[in-house]
């Protein structure tokens, strides 16, 4: 049963009593909310129901998130469905403080995404392997478990919150093993490197806060692969200069160069770097013209299928959405490059729309080629 309920309970029965018991029935309906409250203290806030040791919800497309745990829990096995529905997510805050004496936990491979702060402060913790299901860890996820010393984490984690494993002796380790903390090809941590930073290939993302108030670098280079620089990435790093960008680069997210006041880019013309400074008034300087691939797809053809519909139009759109709020694409690169039917060096609504006019006069019969579409 949800908290609320139980309070709304309280408060109702209350309130329909006032006018026959007078001030000190009030008094005794608050201290019946208090105590409702009080007994209730390391309850989840929302829950639909319980599973052993765990609170879990049931999401509107039918799965189950984990939303809480018994504070007495010391040893903890998700289950990877519950009433045949299936675990996917490991809620925001579901272990974190309330949970003090858990030691270990099982995450089964049906769970895709572990939240916020879902471990934060499980300061007896241990050992963690996060399964290849995983693609999605929040921000602070498993923060301050001062006692968590092994974690196993998979390459299909394409998006790792900011902070994430920060406090654990695991990060420690990494950190004194290398000032570049790299993890399932996403730089999570640079924040004691000093003067020059070259990102190593293989690398596809720089973390959110990655490099956030070092004062200590003075110039960074990005390679080719990279594809996405989270939030406030490089804040507050007063004496970085100059900043070496490939033209793989598809989104930038808020505040990632705020108070850089001295940054310059060095991209290349007709990239989204070079646009990406125009539009937030940082000087840039030109390494040459960005690469244009030459797509392994046919122009507008992003699943393969020989042919423009619907379908390319919907992938192209939620590229576009997601990188607008600053999210991967969730493209390839020879889809990217058939996406771009303007061959502008970017995927954009200009391109959305000559898709949509593409499909629209072959669904009337006219059998137009891309030069005539792009020509209007």
């Amino acid at each position: 049963m949800r908290l609320w309920k139980k309070v709304l309970s309280a408060v109702t029965a209350g309130a329909l009593f006032v006018g026959g018991v007078g001030l000190p029935g009030v008094q005794n309906v608050l201290e019946s909310v208090g105590t409702v409250l009080s007994a209730s203290a390391k309850v989840p806030l929302y829950y639909d129901d319980t599973y052993g040791d765990l609170y879990y919800s049931i999401t509107d497309n039918g799965e189950i998130e984990i939303t809480g745990c018994n504070e007495d829990a010391v040893i903890v096995e998700i289950p990877s469905e519950i009433d045949g529905k299936p675990v996917t997510r490991i809620g925001e805050c579901a272990f974190s403080e309330d949970c003090a004496g858990l030691t270990a936990i099982d995450i089964p491979d049906s769970v895709t995404s572990i939240g916020e702060g879902a471990f934060e402060n499980c300061k007896k913790l241990v050992k963690v392997t996060i399964p290849n299901s995983v693609t999605s860890i929040g921000p602070a996820a498993f923060c301050n478990c001062e006692n968590l010393t092994e974690i196993t984490i998979p390459d299909s984690a394409a998006y790792i919150g900011e902070y994430a494993f920060l406090g654990t002796p695991w990060f420690a380790a990494k950190r004194e093993e290398n000032p570049l903390v790299i993890v399932s090809g996403i730089v999570i941590d640079g924040t004691t490197c000093t003067g020059s930073v070259v990102i190593p290939d293989g690398v596809t993302g720089i973390g959110g806060f990655a490099f956030a108030d070092c004062e200590s670098i003075t110039e960074v280079t990005i390679p080719d692969g990279v594809t996405n620089i989270r939030q406030y990435a490089f804040s507050g790093c007063e004496n970085l200069t100059k900043i070496t960008i490939s033209d793989s680069l598809t989104s930038v997210e808020i505040g990632a160069f705020s108070g850089c006041t001295n940054l310059t880019i060095y991209g290349y013309t007709g990239s989204y770097a070079e646009t990406y400074a125009e539009e937030n008034d940082i000087p840039f300087v030109s390494l040459g013209n960005a690469t244009i691939l030459d797509p392994t797809l046919a122009k507008g053809d992003l699943d393969g299928s020989d042919r423009i519909d619907s379908t390319d139009i919907f992938y192209t759109m939620y590229y576009v959405a997601n990188v607008a709020v600053g999210n991967p694409g969730g493209l390839t690169t020879e889809q990217i490059a058939a996406a771009d039917v303007d061959g502008s060096g970017k995927v954009d609504s200009t391109d959305v729309f000559y898709m949509m006019y593409y499909v629209a006069l072959h669904g009337v019969g006219k059998d137009v080629s891309w030069e005539e579409v792009l020509a209007k």
